[in-house]
């Protein structure tokens, strides 16, 4: 199960669209790597906005490149 829309996330990736005039794939992968870090987060138990930079830390690490 998916976490519900941060609207942080929402509100961060309209700022993207808008006035970055970032093109559409672009604000697909962000909002993407963005919900992945959310779902991560709330498997430690923290809100996205209360992630800590160990969270973002451990994410990143889990990541395949």
């Amino acid at each position: 199960m998916s976490a519900a829309p941060d609207a942080g996330v929402d509100a961060y990736l309209q700022h993207l669209a808008v006035e970055r005039h970032l093109a559409a794939r672009t604000l697909a992968l962000y909002g993407t790597a963005l919900s992945q870090l959310q779902a991560a987060a709330a498997a430690d138990g923290v809100a996205l906005r209360d992630a800590q930079s160990h969270h973002l830390r451990r994410w990143l690490a889990g990541l395949r490149v």
